[in-house]
């Protein structure tokens, strides 16, 4: 907007002196000061151009002393001031010519504007000076601004694409801006802007609605805005939009329309390509439901409820199922057919919870076993079509091996539980960044703590950890940090009794967050009795050595191959060795046993067993005796031999007792029987272990070559799961590669060999798809002895099961991307939430990082908060599902979501978790709010035109009624007065007739003026409404019926298509109830509401049937009127009570 220009002062072109010129009096003194102290500076000339007289004012910007300059002459003087070159000019021009301009002038000397202007006084002239530099500031002020302004405004409409025009209704002229011209493909000020110039450019069908709306908004004096189709000069067709308002003077009166327009081509083509597209997706749609309906995995019927004559629901029929139906229920052409024609077992709980969804119109969604069919069905269970049809929906999936698995892990789950607590195991859980611990109750138990307590703050811990072993939590936050996982052994003092216990702890992070750890496992171990064990090895060992030191036995040690005797302690049955002997076969041992000796040596070295062997021994006085000689292996840790340990005995007097060493042996040979019986039993009990489980189990022995190179496995045991599999065939003996050839040619084999030559344990998935078996396995293979033994599960069904997971995760990412919208799945166990990627998307998060609850209401649009609060409560209650609408904040833009979510049960009526999605409406909802303002528009021209036709076919029926009929009448009674002689008024009959036809006409005429007065509501027009309304009611009250009137409200500000709609409606109401009701007593009451308008009549008359009325003319149009605006008519009739109407009429559209 222009900033107005500063005024500058009004020139002075007619002054007259204001104190005396030439010689002045004593009288004088006063204007001599007023003169010396004035704002302006004052210079006296005289016609000779001499300097009379000049102020102080005026000296100072002349730049010299007063006294030189008063008396000199022009020319000298100037010569002695300051003065700028063109005022010097402006003096002497002066007193030589008759042309005195107003003209302004900069002083360098003192930075100041001055204006000057002359007048003539007398024989002298003279000059004022007056100081204007504040207003020529201001004028540099505003110039500036002014030019900031429009450099804004143009760059302005450069960035946005728009332009600006104003158009004066008086004279036509219009004008454009910058950004106008370039939106019409020209440069600014190409053309001189016309209304015709601008037509000729516009599409033909345009300028009269154009036209039409600049004509309703002059004469409403509303704002407008339009759109209109241009041709610039390359052909281009844009679509431009205004937005504009009419500028009234002081009088009301239009006299110019600004307005601003912008080129929305684009928007509108992205508007139709929208449109477009989801029409193309509609179809896309269309065309993938059928290929998904007759390939998806779950099965999915359309079927018809069907009831007996209580209305009990007994059977249904098949009206239509998918290929998958078949497959996951077996029921063959099923199509057409009730469920009892297929399955006259099946449970009648069916048809009663198809019948419930048919009635309620709920979906259910559950989980079932059907016993008559020996499977398990995850049922999803809607209604379609309209409520008489009956007809429901069923989606379904054969859930029987997940059920299977399920119940396989929970009856592991209760192995495992089992297995920790028969092992006193305590479970912990430790949060390293908070320093808290949870755990299983075993886990207190070990601390001495109330299991009850449930979390435990690491301080606690190391307060119970034994003094000297507290510096152990250091060793393990190290471990911790640098590994990823610690072991540690130390002592506690548990709390309740004050006993230390060794513990053993083993744990591993689970949870890293920037390469920090966040959550631990661990599991402990009571090792106490280890501990103490170990502790009383340690006194066994120390006791050993006594007892060797006391012990009459030899005790010796040798080498790991025996070639050296390192040690030997004789006690004088054999001479003592302290140093290593290699000679101590030939010392100690005849000639003729040290073969059989030699032999026992290396049989026990090749096998690593104990040496135990009696033989002859050289004793220590030279004779020749018997010993018992038994060593064991000493092994280290990689089962190497790294010596033996040994004791002899002398058994020489055994010896000479022969007959006591056949009973012994006698006695042995019992012992040997009674071990092999027992272990004849325990391969038994093993046998009958591995029959029992439901897993493939299998023994395999290894086959080598001569190189001794592992080239196949040989069946050693099987259970009945293994036997199963070959019907007919025994496997005990049978190579596994000639059994399996095709495992040659998967990792089964290379696997199974790298368990036996490592050691390791081997878990692993494989597809076989050889000897016909076309299966997922799960192996898992340990070693034993020269073999091992495996375990096969079948996981065909899991596998399959993760691959159609698998696939539909992916056709739900691909159907997020396109639809625009995202799901989310909330559990009320663990409250914890979880997005899908197109969530995340659709509120511009980054994908995968942690959500919650408040990030919905964080996102919310303060109006809808409320909302979103009541739908947080219901979602984290589980109480019911819910499909709302949701304004959201996402980055610079707010989006209108729909969130739609439903109830998971875990069983039947037992919510578990909630699944929801949400779905971006933003643009239907813009495309709805565009359509319905379209239709509102136009159902807004429509009602005023027809508002409009009727009040002017009131008026033409009053310009008839005044016009024509009234002057008929009026010429009547011209001519019925002119019949009023004496010769009439003779006769009496004639006389009577003629003073009643009199008086019927004077009614006919005094009537048609008031049906005129009616038809055009003068008050109306000149008064408002409310006066109209008292003038109805006042008009139509009689001494017998007196109709009250209340208006509140201000009336004034409705529309006046409403206040001419609302006198009518009154007009209405007043005259049935003067002609119909028979009432003393009536009300009219117009009360004016914040979003419309009630009209109330009521009277104590004897009132109506409302039915029988409803017919009646006066009754059809107040409700066809007020049904025209959208409006509602109530009405409440009783003989007791007399009539009460009321009307009810929205503003919305008039808004």
């Amino acid at each position: 907007m222009r900033k107005k220009k500063p005024t500058l002062p009004e020139p002075m072109n007619r002054l007259a002196s204001p104190f005396p010129i030439g010689d002045a009096s004593e009288s004088a003194t006063d204007a001599e000061s007023l003169l010396q102290h004035l704002p302006w500076g004052v210079v006296v000339l005289s016609a000779q151009g001499t300097v009379m007289r000049l102020n102080q004012q005026a000296a100072t910007w002349w730049g010299a002393p007063q006294q030189d300059l008063q008396g000199q002459p022009l020319e000298q003087g100037l010569g002695k001031g300051l003065l700028p070159a063109d005022l010097q000019q402006a003096l002497q021009q002066v007193t030589s010519s008759d042309q005195r301009p107003f003209r302004e002038f900069f002083l360098p000397h003192c930075q100041q504007w001055v204006t000057m202007a002359s007048a003539r006084h007398a024989d002298n002239w003279v000059v004022y000076w007056q100081d204007i530099t504040a207003q020529k500031h201001g004028e540099h002020l505003h110039q500036a601004q002014q030019t900031a302004s429009d450099t804004l405004l143009r760059r302005t409409e450069a960035v946005a694409n728009i332009g600006s025009y104003e158009l004066e209704l008086a004279t036509g002229h219009l004008y454009f801006s910058d950004g106008l011209f370039r939106l019409l493909g020209e440069e600014p000020g190409a053309f001189t802007p016309t209304s015709a110039l601008l037509d000729a450019r516009s599409h033909t069908e345009d300028i009269v609605l154009v036209e039409q709306v600049l004509a309703r908004a002059v004469a409403d004096r509303r704002p407008y805005s339009y759109q209109r189709r241009i041709y610039r000069p390359d052909g281009q067709l844009r679509l431009l939009e205004a937005h504009g308002r009419v500028e009234c003077n002081e009088l009301g009166q239009p006299v110019k329309l600004l307005g601003l327009v912008q080129d929305i081509t684009e928007r509108q083509q992205a508007a139709q390509e929208l449109l477009r597209v989801k029409d193309e997706l509609a179809q896309r749609a269309a065309e993938s439901y059928a290929t998904l309906y007759n390939t998806m995995d779950e099965g999915f019927c359309v079927l018809e409820v069907l009831f007996d004559e209580a209305q009990q629901a007994i059977d249904y029929r098949f009206l239509d199922v998918n290929p998958a139906f078949e497959k996951h229920t077996g029921l063959y052409k099923a199509q057409g057919k009730t469920i009892r024609e297929l399955v006259p077992t099946i449970e009648p709980l069916w048809a009663d919870v198809y019948s419930r969804v048919s009635r309620s119109g709920e979906p259910s969604r559950f989980e079932a076993n059907v016993e008559s069919m020996s499977r398990w069905f995850d049922i999803n269970a809607f209604p379609i079509g309209t409520l008489p049809d009956r007809h429901v929906a069923v989606l379904f999936t054969d859930i029987t091996a997940r059920k299977q698995t399920e119940q396989a892990l929970r009856e592991s789950d209760d192995r495992l539980r089992q297995a920790v607590e028969l092992a006193h195991l305590g479970i912990c859980s430790w949060d390293y960044r908070q320093h808290l611990m949870r755990g299983n109750d075993e886990r207190f138990l070990m601390l001495g703590l109330d299991p009850s307590q449930e979390v435990l703050p690491l301080a606690q811990a190391m307060a119970l950890t034994h003094p000297d072993d507290r510096a152990m939590w250091a060793s393990i936050h190290h471990q911790v940090e640098t590994r990823g996982e610690f072991q540690a052994t130390y002592r506690i003092v548990r709390h309740n009794d004050g006993v230390v216990r060794w513990l053993s702890e083993v744990g591993r992070v689970v949870e890293w967050q920037r390469n920090k750890p966040m959550r631990v496992s661990s599991v402990l171990l009571d090792v106490t009795a280890h501990h103490e064990a170990a502790e009383a090895l340690r006194r066994s060992e120390e006791q050993f050595r006594l007892l060797v030191t006391a012990t009459s036995d030899t005790v010796y040690r040798m080498s790991p191959n025996w070639t050296h005797m390192e040690h030997l302690i004789g006690k004088d049955f054999l001479a003592d060795a302290l140093s290593p002997t290699p000679t101590w076969t030939e010392e100690y041992i005849p000639t003729t046993d040290q073969p059989r000796v030699q032999a026992a040596i290396a049989e026990a070295i090749s096998r690593k067993i104990p040496f135990e062997l009696e033989h002859r021994v050289l004793r220590a006085d030279g004779t020749v005796g018997w010993t018992h000689s038994r060593a064991i292996p000493v092994l280290d840790e990689q089962n190497t031999l790294t010596g033996w340990l040994g004791a002899a005995s002398d058994v020489t007097a055994r010896k000479q007792a022969q007959q006591q060493l056949l009973a012994f042996n006698a006695d042995l040979e019992r012992q040997v029987l009674e071990r092999t019986r027992a272990l004849v039993e325990s391969q038994a009990r093993l046998q009958s272990v591995f029959d029992s489980t439901t897993t493939a189990v299998t023994l395999l022995r290894a086959v080598r070559d001569g190189q001794g190179l592992l080239v196949d496995f040989e069946y050693v045991l099987v259970n009945a799961v293994t036997q199963a599999r070959y019907p007919g065939q025994s496997l005990i003996g049978q190579r596994h590669g000639e059994l399996h050839p095709g495992s040659y040619h998967t990792v089964i084999l290379e696997r199974f060999v790298a368990v036996v030559e490592t050691g390791r344990r081997a878990d692993f998935e494989v597809y076989y798809d050889h000897e016909g078996y076309n299966h997922w396995f799960r192996l898992v293979g340990v070693k034993l002895g020269d073999g091992l033994l495996y375990t096969a599960e079948d996981i065909t069904a899991r596998k399959l099961l993760e691959q159609a997971q698998i696939k539909s995760y992916t056709l739900l990412q691909e159907s997020e991307a396109v639809a625009g919208m995202g799901s989310w799945d909330y559990d009320l166990g663990t409250q914890q939430l979880m997005w899908s990627d197109g969530l995340y998307r659709l509120l511009d998060r980054p994908v995968g990082s942690p959500v919650r609850l408040q990030h919905f209401l964080d996102a919310v649009v303060d109006d809808d908060r409320t909302t979103a609060g009541h739908l947080i409560r219901i979602l984290t209650a589980g109480t019911s599902s819910f499909d709302t609408l949701l304004r959201l904040r996402v980055g610079d833009e707010v989006k209108t979501v729909r969130f739609k979510a439903v109830l998971l049960p875990a069983a039947p009526g037992a919510p578990e978790r909630v699944l929801g999605v949400c779905l971006d409406v933003s643009d239907v909802q813009r495309l709805e709010a565009e359509n319905l303002a379209l239709k509102l528009d136009q159902h807004k021209e429509l009602l005023l035109a027809i508002l409009q036709a009727q009040e002017n076919e009131r008026q033409r029926l009053a310009e008839v009624l005044h016009n024509g009929l009234g002057q008929v009448l009026y010429a009547t009674k011209l001519h019925l007065d002119q019949l009023g002689t004496p010769t009439l008024l003779a006769l009496p009959a004639l006389a009577s007739l003629h003073q009643q036809t009199a008086r019927l006409l004077a009614d006919a005429m005094q009537q048609t003026r008031t049906l005129a007065h009616e038809l055009v509501p003068t008050s109306l027009v000149e008064y408002g409404l409310a006066a109209a309304v008292r003038d109805v009611c006042r008009d139509l009250s009689t001494p017998q019926l007196r109709v009250e009137c209340h208006i509140w409200g201000e009336p004034q500000h409705l529309p006046q298509p409403i206040q001419v709609t609302l006198f009518r409606l009154a007009q209405e109401l007043v005259h049935n109830i003067v002609r119909h009701a028979g009432a003393s007593q009536a009300t009219l009451e117009l009360e004016i509401l914040p979003n419309g308008v009630s009209l109330r009549a009521e009277d104590n008359g004897h009132g109506f049937d409302a039915q029988e009325a409803a017919e009646g003319l006066g009754l059809r149009t107040v409700r066809d009127a007020v049904a025209l605006l959208g409006g509602t008519v109530a009405i409440d009739s009783s003989p007791e009570f007399g009539t009460h109407i009321r009307l009810r009429i929205p503003l919305p559209l008039f808004s």
